[in-house]
């Protein structure tokens, strides 16, 4: 077995990029995908209200092999930062 020695600075480093690493992947392992019909149950909103907020870029969606979804941890931003004025 050979030791590999390095000083402090180093592996708090190296420590730091791991915990920053784990963190990113936790978080995108929590988002969510929503299709049209889960977005307008959470928002209470009808097909249209939806199709209007896309086209007037209020609420960000992603089309994907023709489908149109949403993250929820965006939504839930929009959401909270509304909320807070």
């Amino acid at each position: 077995m050979e030791v590999i020695t390095i000083d402090s600075e180093a592996y708090q480093a190296i420590t730091r990029k791991i915990d920053e690493i784990l963190e990113r992947l936790s978080t995108k392992e929590k988002d969510e995908w929503l299709n049209n019909e889960d977005i307008c149950k959470l928002l209470k909103i009808s097909r249209r209200a939806l199709q209007n907020y896309r086209d007037e870029k209020k609420i960000p969606f992603y089309r994907i092999e023709g489908k149109i979804l949403y993250k929820l941890s965006e939504i839930e931003d929009i959401l909270n930062s509304s909320r807070s004025y």
